[in-house]
């Protein structure tokens, strides 16, 4: 049997407004912890886009992990998100 395969991940959290409970730190704190229940995994990176909506996918941490992914600069085979809403709703 070979050496379990990590799981190599970027967070990505986003918030666009203060909304009570959803804060950057929620989100962060969410995923990491979900990340801690997972063998295997190693956060490479964590972007975060604050003030920013979700209508569209031009944010500037958003745009820089896809691009960072892209280019190598950072080497994730997941990206993980606290909901969809977070990635871009169109």
């Amino acid at each position: 049997m070979g050496e379990p395969k990590i799981w190599k991940t970027a967070v990505y959290i986003r918030i666009s407004k203060d909304n009570g409970e959803d804060t950057l730190e929620n989100q962060e704190d969410i995923v990491t912890k979900y990340l801690n229940t997972l063998r295997n995994v190693q956060v490479c990176a964590i972007k975060v886009d604050d003030g920013y909506s979700g209508l569209h996918c031009n944010r500037p941490a958003f745009q820089e992990m896809l691009r960072d992914i892209e280019q190598g600069t950072i080497i994730a085979n997941k990206a993980v998100f606290t909901g969809t809403a977070r990635e871009c709703r169109n």
